[in-house]
């Protein structure tokens, strides 16, 4: 399969949102925590396609042909979307904007996600 590009404007950041917010996970855009159940978010993103949806989102693509990718592929598309965006939120620190989430593991398969200190 051809590499998909990875879109970042501001369209596609607005549907992104929404759909980690449906994940519970919009704290990864936001900078706010949030408390991930594996189990859970694990069904809604196969059994649910949310996924897919996601993929299609931030590569313009059909949810069909994205259904045709590898997890792997599917897994580096999304990376180098947060790396794009975090490259991008980078430049909004001064406006008072902290540095992008980082994932800690809990016990009973859940993970939380908080915010990494500025350094300020």
């Amino acid at each position: 399969m051809k590499e998909l590009k990875v879109d970042t404007n501001l369209d596609t950041l607005s549907e992104a949102l929404i759909i980690l917010d449906d994940l519970g996970l919009s704290g990864l855009l936001t900078n706010a925590a949030a408390n991930i159940k594996y189990a859970e978010l694990a069904n809604a993103l196969l059994r649910g396609k949310k996924l897919h949806e996601f993929v299609a989102c931030i590569s313009g693509e059909s949810i069909e042909s994205v259904g045709k990718l590898s997890l792997k592929d599917a897994i580096e598309v999304i990376t180098r979307f947060f790396v794009d965006m975090g490259s991008e939120l980078s430049l909004l620190r001064g406006l008072g904007m902290q540095a992008a989430p980082t994932m800690e593991s809990t016990p009973a398969g859940t993970a939380s996600c908080a915010p990494i200190p500025s350094g300020e």
